[in-house]
């Protein structure tokens, strides 16, 4: 988008000056005034570029798929029936997850499984593959699992310039043989995360980045195909349209290709709101909701 792209193009240009102003400073007090200067005049370029209006999103409606869309903007309205999480509550489910060596500086990716990376079947026969699940009870249950397109392929290039962990609102019998079955090895999921580790508003399970004490929130990106499940944290989310059985599907692809590029950035949640605007469409919903019948 122009605005994004000009966006970098400043940064990028404050990089350089800085570099020249800093040598310059030490043979000339001057430079002290000519910095403010010109940050306050990439400050007013940054605050002018264009910023998308209601009518905008209303436009990109039709390009996208509209029954996601409106199950989207379903999710953002029922956010905002939420309540604020307990901190009691949250406190109780904090984990503090060890990096693995090579990634102690590197940005945190964190998947959603059920209809973002996989999807279990009702009926097994429906299936690709057949897992037994062993319930806590001591009872056993075979169920069908179909995997996403390209989701070992995207999991394996994001792995290279990200720390990846799965956090599930599904149980830890099932996510666990699901999860050994897309990285069999350990090598590519540094950290799974599950129902037990959600925070439980009114029965709905919701993965607040909270819980993770020792993560920075401008270094965190969630991908779930339910929007309501990074209800508190919606400029680290990334909305994915939820998948069944198409295999023609290519949303991992997409998401690949925009995640590359976010690990570059200081706050992946600026580029996240300029690319999804989540919280313009949170505040347009009952309208946007109106508009469906396009």
């Amino acid at each position: 988008m122009p605005y994004k792209q000009t966006s970098i193009q400043v940064r990028r240009s404050v990089r350089i000056l800085d570099k020249q102003i800093t040598r310059r400073t030490l043979k000339n007090s001057r430079a002290n005034s000519f910095i403010e200067k010109k940050n306050k005049q990439i400050s007013a370029k940054i605050a002018t570029t264009p910023v998308p209006n209601f009518n905008d999103i209303v436009t990109q409606v039709t390009h996208v798929n509209k029954e996601y869309f409106s199950q989207l903007l379903l999710a953002l309205r029922f956010i905002k029936t939420l309540k604020p999480v307990d901190h009691m509550q949250l406190a109780s489910k904090s984990v503090h997850l060890k990096r693995r060596p090579l990634y102690e500086n590197a940005k945190t990716l964190i998947f959603d499984l059920d209809e973002t990376l996989v999807h279990c079947c009702e009926n097994p026969k429906d299936a690709e593959l057949i897992i037994n699940i062993h319930l806590p009870t001591g009872e056993s249950l075979e169920v069908g699992i179909n995997i996403r397109p390209y989701a070992i392929e995207c999991l394996t290039t994001l792995s290279k310039k990200y720390e990846i962990i799965v956090f599930t609102a599904s149980h830890k019998c099932y996510a666990d043989v699901v999860l050994d079955i897309l990285d069999p090895n350990h090598d590519i999921i540094h950290h799974r995360m599950y129902r037990e580790n959600c925070v439980n508003i009114d029965g709905v399970f919701i993965k607040d980045l909270r819980v993770i004490t020792n993560r920075n929130l401008e270094n965190v990106v969630i991908i779930d195909n339910s929007a309501y499940c990074f209800a508190y944290q919606l400029d680290n989310g990334v909305p994915i349209v939820s998948w069944h059985d198409d295999k023609n599907d290519t949303e991992l692809v997409n998401l690949t290709h925009y995640l590359s590029s976010l690990c570059f950035l200081k706050d992946v949640r600026v580029s996240n709101r300029d690319t999804f605007h989540l919280g313009l469409l949170s505040d347009n919903t009952e309208a946007l909701l109106a508009y469906r019948k396009y």
